[in-house]
C-alpha cells in the first residue's frame, strides 16, 4: 500500500520533532546532571578539606620518633586515651571543632557525617550524628578525593567523599609541623535527597515536556500540511474539469506554488497535444469522409448517366470499366489505412535481410512508370549498381513505392524525378528530388500529416498529401529509418536515411 504524501509528511515531521526533542532532553539533562553533581562534590570536599585543617595530633617530637620506630617494626602508633576505649595510643586527636555549632553533624538526622580514620583502618573519631554506625572506609590508596554515593544512617541518600590528609603535630615548640607520614582518611557524608529529588523532576519534566511538544508538533504538521497541500487538491479539481471541450484550459503558473509549476507547466503541453491530437482526429475523419465521398460520387454519377437510357454494350462496358478503377482506388486506401492501424497497434513484424537498393528503387518505379510517362516526366535513378542496404523488403519497398507516387503525382508536366546516394556516419543517405513543388519550407514539416491540405478550403488539389507519406513514415520508424523533407525553390527532396 502505498502512503499518502499527507501521512509521509506528518510522519516525517513527527520522527523529525521527537528525535530532535530527545537529544535536546539527553543533552540539558546530562549537562545539569553532570553540572549539579559537580556543584554538590565541590562543596562537600571544601567542608571536608575545612574539617581537616581542624583536626591536630597532639605528642612531642621524642614520641613522634618512638611511634615511627613501633611503626617500622609493625607496632601501632597510637594508644588510645579516650574514655569508652580499653586501649591507649601515644598522641591523640585533636578536634578544634565545636560540632555542637554545627547541628547537621550532632543530630542523628542532621543529613550530615563525618569519620576519621588512620593509616591501618581505625576509626579515629566521628561525627555525633553517626552514633553507633558508621560511614564505611573507602578502600584504595589514591591520594585524590573519591566520591561515590552510599545510603545514609536515617536510611537517605547522600553522597560521600573519603578524603586523604597529614594532621598538623602540636609540640611543645612555637610551631606546628604537618606531619607528612601519618596519612588519616577523613569520610564526609551529606544528604542529597533533595539533589537528586531536584534532578528527577527535571528528568520527567524533560520527558513530558518532550511528548507534550511531539503531540503539538503533530497537530501543528496536520494543520500546516492541510494547508500547504490545499494547492494540490485545487489542482486535482481543475483537472477534473477538463473535458473533451476544453483541453485547451491553461494552468497558470503563477497562480501555484513553486513546486506545482513543473507539474502544471507538464499539464499545459499533455493538454496541448491531446487537443492537437482531437483536432486531428476530427480532421482525419472529415477527411476520410471526404475522400470516400468522392470517388462514390463518381460512381453514383457514372451509373445515373448509364441509367438515363439504353445505350450499347461498348458504352456498359466502358462504364463499368470506370467504375472498376474507382473502386480500386478505394479499396487501395481503405488498405492503406489497415495497415495504418496496424502500425499503431504494433502488429507489423519485419524480417532484416540484404538487399539490392538499386533494384529495389527500380522494382518500386515500375509501378508509377505509366503515371509518370503520361505527364512526360523524365526519372533517373542514380544510385550505383550493386549497392546493398540491410532492411526489410517488404516494408521498404512500400516506403519506397508511396514515395515515388508522391513525386509523379507533384511533378510538373515534363518535369524531372532522380535519385542520390551518400554515404554517412549512420548508413547510407538515399535521396529522392522531383521538381515543380509549389510548397514552402514551413510547410515541409505538414506533409507527414493525414490528408494534410495547404489551403483548409480543400479547393487547392494539387497542394495537399493524402496518408500514404504518413504510412511510410510510421514504417520507416519501425525500421529505423529517418525521412528529413527539404524544400529549396522549387525543387522536393525526401532523405532516407538507412542504418548500416
Amino acid at each position: 500500500m502505498i502512503i499518502s504524501l499527507r501521512t509521509r509528511l506528518l510522519i516525517g515531521i513527527v520522527l523529525a520533532t521527537a528525535i530532535l526533542m530527545s537529544l535536546f532532553s539527553v543533552v540539558v539533562y546530562s549537562v545539569t546532571h553532570r553540572s549539579m553533581i559537580q556543584h554538590f562534590d565541590t562543596s562537600l570536599l571544601s567542608t571536608a578539606r575545612m574539617l581537616s585543617a581542624v583536626i591536630e595530633k597532639e605528642g612531642r617530637d621524642d614520641e613522634h620518633e618512638e611511634r615511627e620506630h613501633r611503626r617500622e617494626h609493625g607496632e601501632h602508633g597510637y594508644r588510645n586515651t579516650r574514655e569508652d576505649s580499653g586501649d591507649e595510643f601515644e598522641g591523640e586527636i585533636d578536634f578544634e571543632f565545636d560540632v555542637r555549632m554545627t547541628p547537621q553533624f550532632n543530630n542523628p538526622n542532621g543529613g550530615a557525617y563525618y569519620q576519621v580514620w588512620d593509616a591501618w583502618g581505625e576509626c579515629l573519631l566521628k561525627s555525633p550524628s553517626l552514633g553507633r554506625q558508621s560511614l564505611g572506609r573507602l578502600t584504595g590508596d589514591s591520594s585524590e578525593p573519591q566520591f561515590r554515593v552510599i545510603q545514609l544512617p536515617d536510611n537517605k541518600r547522600g553522597r560521600a567523599v573519603s578524603y586523604q590528609f597529614s594532621p598538623r603535630l602540636e609540640n611543645d615548640s612555637e610551631h606546628e609541623v604537618v606531619v607528612q607520614n601519618s596519612k588519616l582518611t577523613l569520610v564526609l557524608a551529606r544528604r542529597a535527597d533533595e539533589l537528586y529529588g531536584h534532578l528527577e523532576f527535571l528528568k520527567w519534566l524533560l520527558v513530558c515536556a518532550s511528548v507534550g511538544i511531539v503531540f503539538l508538533s503533530a497537530v501543528a504538521a496536520m494543520v500546516v500540511t492541510r494547508t500547504g497541500l490545499r494547492p494540490v487538491h485545487t489542482l486535482a479539481g481543475a483537472i477534473n474539469s477538463v473535458g473533451e471541450d476544453n483541453l485547451g484550459l491553461d494552468f497558470p503558473t503563477a497562480q501555484y506554488p513553486a513546486e506545482l509549476a513543473p507539474i502544471c507547466q507538464c499539464l499545459n503541453d499533455v493538454f496541448c497535444r491531446l487537443e492537437q491530437a482531437f483536432k486531428r482526429e476530427k480532421q482525419f475523419n472529415a477527411n476520410v469522409a471526404h475522400e470516400l465521398r468522392t470517388p462514390l460520387a463518381g460512381m453514383q454519377s457514372v451509373i445515373e448517366v448509364c441509367l438515363t437510357r439504353q445505350r450499347q454494350p461498348d458504352q456498359y462496358r466502358e462504364a463499368f470499366a470506370e467504375c472498376l478503377q474507382i473502386v480500386r482506388a478505394m479499396h487501395k486506401m481503405i488498405d492503406t489505412l489497415l495497415t495504418l492501424s496496424k502500425l499503431d497497434a504494433g502488429h507489423v513484424s519485419t524480417q532484416i535481410e540484404a538487399l539490392s537498393l538499386d533494384d529495389l528503387v527500380d522494382h518500386a518505379w515500375r509501378f508509377h512508370a505509366d503515371r509518370a510517362y503520361d505527364k512526360k516526366i523524365t526519372f533517373d535513378n542514380s544510385i550505383p549498381a550493386g549497392t546493398v542496404c540491410r532492411s526489410d523488403k517488404d516494408r521498404l519497398e512500400m516506403i519506397l513505392s508511396n514515395l515515388l507516387e508522391n513525386t509523379v503525382e507533384y511533378t510538373n508536366e515534363g518535369g524531372r524525378i532522380w535519385t542520390d546516394l551518400e554515404q554517412c556516419d549512420e548508413g547510407l543517405m538515399l535521396s529522392i528530388s522531383n521538381t515543380g513543388c509549389v510548397l514552402t519550407e514551413e510547410d515541409a514539416e505538414h506533409v507527414f500529416d493525414f490528408f494534410w491540405r495547404k489551403s483548409s478550403s480543400r479547393t487547392d488539389t494539387e497542394n495537399h498529401s493524402g496518408i500514404g507519406l504518413s504510412v511510410a513514415r510510421k514504417i520507416a520508424q519501425i525500421l529505423g529509418i529517418t525521412i528529413e523533407i527539404d524544400i529549396q525553390d522549387d525543387i522536393f527532396c525526401c532523405r532516407l536515411t538507412i542504418p548500416a
